[in-house]
């Protein structure tokens, strides 16, 4: 059964009516020729819908002046390289040459635009409402997390800007439900919440199984690539571990991950009373994390920023509980159900707590996650579901 009704409205005749119709996609994080190794979230989402024709232009910030600059054609589109210095110099005056550059391309290309999707509002969110204002069609912009609410903190000056990008779109996309409140704080709920559209990222969780048979009865993990110690929180992990051993000595932490920073996050153990306690496991394949999370009391990650986290869903999923931070990655999503502790990022002895939490009534907290999943508290996370639901704003905005 769907949690969302109305999402059975779409049918085949709508869809086949639809085809002749074409979604205009901006995004710097989609994958291509160029650069192949970027996060496949909006990728998963564009080719999930199936309902609208798909162009998207990829685009790759560059601050050589000697890169290759020429568009290429893409199976999905075009991709190609922008100039634009680090940091968000100049910010305005490189997307406006970036649409004037797409806009150019969609005229030689004779390319039908009926909406234009801006995949990020920092950035896209230029390009794509000087892109509406040209081509005279509506616009969306989807709310990535901190790397929008990094530049609207650093350029300030660009504020009212972002702000009439926002209130002038047709949709406003956000990832997690925190960075919707955190929006309508920065701009003083100026943007309207009946605009506002929760969509998370797709997870695909078939292939998690769930061995009830074997648990450890003393032992956390944790799981992040080591080179982002710093992002993961992983010294004050440590830390708040180490003022558990005086409670609870026996209590241990796998940390699963690769990188060139072993060393470092070693060095913040051999600072701890019981340095033993703490096992760095190095790069595990992704299958494998997957059969590993269900034989853990729970799972430590108090990143910050965090902009969604699909390992926090994914060790939910294997039934334990999870710590996180506040105000960050999947903060918000489950507010209903005791399935861990969010924590104050930056307070070792709040983290410290909420081990102490996880540990003294897990059974409660894994309780809760079973309810959760029996209720298909999950499902919102599903292609099935997230394709539905965006098919269906598209359908709205252009019929």
């Amino acid at each position: 059964m769907d949690i969302y009704p109305h999402l059975q409205k779409l049918n085949t005749e709508s869809m086949n009516k639809n085809r002749d119709k074409s979604i205009v996609h901006i995004s710097f994080d989609f994958p291509d020729s160029i650069n192949n190794n970027k996060t496949k979230a909006i990728s998963n989402l564009i080719n999930a819908q199936k309902e609208f024709k798909n162009i998207v232009f990829s685009l790759n910030r560059t601050a050589n002046p000697f890169a290759d600059f020429n568009y290429k054609k893409e199976h999905y589109g075009y991709s190609l390289n922008i100039y634009g210095l680090p940091y968000g110099i100049g910010l305005r005056i490189w997307m406006y040459f970036a649409f004037k550059k797409i806009h150019k391309l969609i005229s030689r290309e004779k390319i039908n635009v009926d909406l234009i999707h801006g995949h990020k509002l920092s950035f896209e969110g230029l390009i794509s409402r000087n892109l509406s204002q040209e081509l005279s069609v509506p616009y969306i912009i989807s709310v990535r997390g901190y790397t929008d609410f990094t530049a609207i903190k650093f350029s300030p000056f660009n504020r009212k800007l972002f702000l009439k990008i926002l209130q002038k779109s047709s949709k406003v996309i956000y990832l997690t439900p925190w960075s919707k409140d955190k929006v309508q704080q920065i701009f003083s709920e100026k943007v309207s919440g009946k605009k506002s559209l929760i969509l998370p990222n797709i997870i695909i969780l078939n292939d998690i199984t769930i061995n009830t048979q074997e648990r450890f009865p003393d032992k956390f993990v944790t799981v992040f690539n080591l080179d982002s110690y710093k992002a993961k929180n992983i010294k004050r992990t440590i830390l708040a571990m180490n003022i558990v051993h005086k409670k609870y000595p026996q209590l241990k932490l796998d940390i699963i991950g690769g990188g060139k920073s072993a060393k470092k996050i070693q060095s913040y153990i051999d600072t701890c009373t019981f340095p033993s306690n703490f096992a760095l496991l190095g790069p595990m394949e992704h299958k494998k994390v997957l059969t590993q999370y269900c034989k853990y009391l729970g799972f430590l990650l108090p990143s910050f920023p965090e902009t969604f986290g699909l390992v926090f869903i994914e060790a939910l999923y294997s039934g334990i509980p999870i710590l996180y931070s506040r105000k960050s990655g999947v903060d918000g999503y489950f507010d209903d159900y005791q399935i861990g502790k969010k924590v104050k990022y930056d307070s070792v002895e709040d983290i410290a707590s909420a081990i102490i939490k996880i540990y003294t009534e897990n059974s409660t907290y894994r309780k809760s996650i079973q309810e959760l999943k029996e209720n298909n508290g999950f499902q919102k996370f599903s292609q099935n579901h997230i394709t539905t639901e965006y098919s269906y704003l598209l359908q709205k905005l252009l019929n």
